[in-house]
């Protein structure tokens, strides 16, 4: 029909599925502000459009923290070397 707007709306859960992440953080990203939602009754829904926008800025933020972990990298602890044994005096068995 033309002059009409059709839009593909996803569920949270769905939309999380879509993007292989938590539904947790389409909720969060809802909550900022990031992704608009539109709600119907007791669902909430979301517009594959502006799915593929977070989407892309999620990229962007994770290419942008590999790239500080990169020039930072983080440092392995160390293990403490293990105490030295005095052996003189000892007879074979530990025993003095």
């Amino acid at each position: 029909m033309p002059g009409t707007n059709s839009r593909e709306l996803l569920t949270i859960t769905a939309a999380a599925e879509r993007l292989s992440i938590h539904r947790s953080t389409i909720w969060r990203a809802v909550r900022r502000g990031e992704l608009p939602a539109l709600r119907l009754g007791r669902r909430f829904f979301v517009d594959v459009t502006d799915l593929g926008q977070l989407a892309v800025q999620q990229a962007q933020k994770r290419a942008g923290s590999g790239k500080a972990e990169a020039e930072n990298p983080p440092v392995a602890p160390v293990a403490a070397a293990p105490p030295e044994h005095k052996t003189e005096g000892c007879e074979p068995g530990g025993q003095p």
